[in-house]
């Protein structure tokens, strides 16, 4: 019998399939992904957007590096989208970037190389051009839009507030539009009035105006660039005659009003733009010797105990009410006030409530906080003074608003002993007198009558189901979508991603991010109230306040090159610790007395 030997061997099928399964895997890694980049327009007017979209045929986990897009480009906005499609067992997949830039110059430039991953685009051409006086001068004829910021007699300061107004002129050809305001880089452009509406005659012919009011808040000193803002809409185009015949647009039948809206011919884009404007702002003064930086037109605290000073028992907690009234600032500009430590006292400061109005011309903002005091020893106890230094921006000056020092006679507390009582052991002892008080006689009578017992217990269900029904359809009209909800939240980036993006900006001494990222993080901290500026959240932090002031500090004086991020990044590192809670409210009304003791005092 015949015998086989010999080593076993794999088909040259399997072999070949091995072989092409590996490449093919090859081929869909990310090293191999092919990147692209174009413009949506290579031609633009300047002050006009241009979009740049980066596009990838394989799913890439990096995102694009923006960051050389700074010296001629303002990015305005970011998104990105993604498609995946089989046709005929073919699959594709297309991963797409879409970034909305803002020219900040005319002329010829570049859109240089962006590196995505280990992949970069080529670089694009883009040409940003004048808009010819023909052009302007023909456009301004049925449409204009002003803007104007109102600095005053002298130069503003770092986080003043600036006035600036739009005024949009149109005619009657004018159909449709909107008004979009400039995006400034490293300030804060909010709106504080509702749309003013009124008529004008310029030349002999009558113009709508739309007039609109915002204040801007620099966060750097030096130039300040604020671009053109910009008005997109539609102008209404002349019906066209047909020349002889019966059945033309001279016709009775198109000349009704509602046949004329249908056949009516679609609106002409126009589009037009303000004129840019350049404002130097000045740096913290170096005479100031506030802790906080405050630049207001009037600052003003009112104290609860102004009008009636409460009476101190050992023991028992009195409640304080400190009021900021600031003109020219919004609440969340307000920093936190420094409570100095009375001798044999416990202080227990509330939740904060902020507030922002405005009379449509400037801000006034609020900041109102309640601290308890709980003496811990009968006697007289000296409540130390508070000052608070801020800046005048009209006169140019340091001022110093001071809460005088106050006297107290502390009375002995219960059964005469000078001990501090601690306070959840006088709540329970509330709470323990409130249920030992003797019954009311509605009570009584309410014992000795069962039908009047069931009377009542009727009313109090009754109540119950109109107070529930109330709730339901409170909390039905206040809920919002829940489509938009679930983008917002996909939106949001995590604590953990800030911190990361925090320690790779510390790293690479980027001020600016570092300050945006913080500034972030405190708004996933306190969502309600979320601080305005790098001065607030120190002065809401357990630890790091120091660290944080210096960096505000080198973003107003512009040297950057001379900060270290290392002390900062240390305090933070495992997220913000505050030392209380915040509450927040923004409205937008009229102030009708904002300083009442100020304006007796002036005679109005």
């Amino acid at each position: 019998m015949n015998q086989i030997t010999g080593k076993s061997r794999l088909p040259g099928g399997i072999l070949s399939s091995i072989f092409y399964a590996t490449l093919l895997w090859l081929l869909t890694q990310n090293s191999w992904a092919v990147i692209t980049a174009q413009l949506n327009q290579t031609t633009v007017y300047e002050g006009d957007p241009v979009e740049l979209v980066i596009e990838s045929d394989r799913k890439l986990s990096d995102k694009p590096d923006l960051s050389p897009l700074g010296q001629d480009f303002q990015v305005q906005g970011t998104s990105q989208s993604s498609n995946f499609s089989m046709i005929n067992g073919n699959t594709s997949y297309t991963q797409r970037w879409t970034i909305t830039l803002l020219p900040k110059r005319k002329g010829q430039l570049t859109i240089p190389a962006i590196s995505v991953g280990s992949e970069t685009t080529a670089p694009l051409a883009l040409t940003v051009a004048e808009i010819t006086p023909e052009a302007q001068a023909q456009t301004r004829e049925f449409v204009t839009l002003e803007a104007i910021a109102d600095v005053g007699a002298s130069l503003p300061y770092v986080q003043q507030q600036i006035p600036y107004t739009l005024r949009l002129y149109t005619d009657e050809s004018v159909i449709e539009g909107d008004m979009y305001e400039p995006s400034i880089e490293n300030a804060v452009i909010e709106r504080i009035s509702r749309d003013k509406q009124y008529t004008v005659v310029r030349n002999g012919k009558r113009f709508n105006v739309l007039e609109r009011r915002y204040v801007i808040s620099p966060e750097r000193s030096g130039k300040l660039l604020i671009p053109p803002a910009l008005f997109k809409g539609q102008q209404r185009q002349q019906q066209r005659s047909r020349q002889g015949g019966g059945n033309g647009f001279n016709d009775p039948f198109f000349n009704d009003p509602f046949f004329s809206n249908i056949f009516r011919s679609p609106g002409k884009p126009i589009s037009t733009r303000s004129d840019s404007i350049e404002i130097t702002v000045q740096p913290i003064p170096q005479s100031y010797t506030g802790k906080n930086w405050l630049p207001a037109e009037d600052v003003v605290i009112n104290d609860s105990w102004d009008k009636k000073l409460p009476v101190f028992k050992v023991g028992e907690p009195v409640v304080r009410t400190l009021t900021w009234q600031t003109k020219g600032l919004t609440g969340s500009q307000i920093p936190d006030m420094s409570l100095p430590q009375p001798e044999n006292m416990r202080l227990y400061p509330d939740q904060v409530h902020t507030e922002t109005k405005t009379d449509g011309k400037t801000v006034f903002g609020l900041r109102r906080q309640e601290i308890s005091y709980i003496p811990g020893a009968a006697g007289k106890v000296t409540i130390p003074a508070m000052q608070i230094d801020w800046w005048n921006v009209l006169t140019g000056k340091q001022e110093v608003f001071t809460i005088p020092a106050r006297e107290v006679e502390v009375l002995a507390g219960a059964g005469g002993r000078g001990i501090p009582v601690p306070v959840e052991k006088a709540a329970q002892q509330a709470s323990q007198d409130k249920l030992a008080t003797p019954q009311t006689p509605l009570a009584d009578e309410t014992k000795r009558h069962p039908s009047s017992r069931l009377l009542w217990l009727g009313l109090v269900l009754i109540a119950a189901c109109v107070a529930g029904l109330y709730w339901w359809r409170r909390q039905r009209q206040q809920r919002p979508p829940a489509g938009k909800a679930v983008a917002s939240a996909s939106d949001t980036p995590s604590n953990r991603q800030l911190l990361s993006q925090l320690q790779q900006a510390c790293q690479q001494q980027e001020a600016s991010t570092v300050a945006r990222l913080l500034l972030q993080l405190a708004q996933l901290q306190w969502p309600e109230q979320p601080p305005g500026n790098l001065g607030v959240l120190a002065g809401r932090l357990q630890q790091g306040a120091d660290a944080i002031r210096e960096l505000d500090r080198t973003l107003y004086a512009n040297d950057g090159d001379s900060w270290d991020c290392q002390a900062l990044w240390e305090a933070v590192k495992n997220g913000l610790v505050p030392k209380s809670g915040h509450v927040s409210a923004v409205s937008e009304d009229g102030l009708t007395s904002l300083y009442p003791k100020r304006e007796q005092a002036n005679g109005l």
